[in-house]
């Protein structure tokens, strides 16, 4: 590299790491006046665009990413990065197309395998993510979230025996992946193991207090076995830690209409709905709530619900 160019570079690095985010997009692009390289112009857009990203400012991201690409085609990592750009945008077929291109160039390299097979997954195309998942394992026998994606898949399909085999093995890799114990207590749940769910549950929440369907889960274990207490205390740490989850809210609602706790149940109906207005059919065929619709309480709620919805 061009010592003027390494110097901006240095810069950059600096202003990076001192917080000053603008300024390191500034020397980066001081740099590119300087290099004929055409690896390191690639580079520098890279990062570029690694910043712009960090700062939100997702379309000047990808431009700056897509340069780097068109310059060096085979910048697998730019290619990743980008990937993941457009899946969190919720753009998947520019996601897939460039997670392709690394496997076109790399068929080993794993994060691409991975997120290609997870976003298959996601859009329901089971059968081939499923496949992908495979192949990795070929390459990584232990990857935790491989493993537990595998008994996620099979325990959609209600194949407990092949699920708990691969979810056991995920934990016996890294027995702190929140995500394998939350799978594992829902194939419980179904064999009507329920002290293993419970148990399960338990430690998915340990790990990740902010995952809301722990909660949600639990309260529903307590509410068929009518320990409404039970739930509602579960249900009242997960909203501590997912204020913003209205079915945790709703689940709470229901406790509380069941113990004919009907201010304490139409409270949470009013922030549940404010959440999610699509609960408004649940909240009017619910048969948890068949005695709380006898009270005005209950009439009033819907009352005012009826004259400002919009949309329902």
């Amino acid at each position: 590299m061009e010592v003027k160019a390494k110097n901006y570079f240095l810069l950059a690095e600096n202003s990076y790491l001192d917080g000053d985010k603008e300024k390191a997009i500034a020397f980066y692009n001081k740099a590119l006046e300087f290099i004929s390289d055409d690896s390191e112009k690639a580079i520098a857009f890279f990062n570029i665009g690694a910043i712009y990203n960090e700062m939100g400012l997702i379309s000047e991201s990808i431009l700056a990413l897509e340069k780097a690409i068109s310059i060096n085609p085979y910048y697998t990592d730019a290619l990743k990065y980008l990937g993941i750009i457009y899946e969190e945008i919720g753009d998947y077929k520019k996601a897939l197309d460039n997670y392709e291109k690394v496997l076109f160039y790399n068929k080993s390299d794993v994060d691409a395998m991975y997120n290609h097979a997870r976003l298959l997954d996601l859009l329901g195309d089971e059968e081939l993510a499923l496949s992908e998942y495979l192949k990795i394992l070929e390459l990584e026998q232990d990857n935790v979230y491989v493993l537990n994606n595998i008994g996620s898949i099979y325990e959609g399909r209600k194949d407990y025996e092949k699920s708990l085999y691969y979810l056991n093995r995920s934990l016996e890799a890294s027995n702190e992946y929140y995500l394998s114990h939350f799978n594992i207590a829902v194939v419980y749940k179904e064999m009507n193991e329920i002290d293993l769910a419970i148990e399960h549950y338990m430690t998915a929440k340990r790990l990740n207090p902010n995952y809301d369907k722990t909660y949600l889960n639990l309260s529903e274990i307590y509410i068929e076995a009518r320990k409404y207490e039970d739930a509602i205390a579960i249900l009242s740490e997960g909203i501590i830690f997912n204020p913003n989850a209205s079915d945790l809210y709703y689940n709470r609602a229901c406790c509380h209409a069941i113990s004919k706790e009907y201010e304490k149940a139409i409270s949470d109906l009013y922030v549940a709905i404010e959440m999610d207005k699509g609960l408004y059919y649940w909240i009017i065929s619910d048969s948890d709530f068949e005695l709380m619709r006898k009270t005005d309480i209950y009439k009033k709620f819907i009352s005012e619900i009826n004259s400002t919805k919009k949309g329902y």
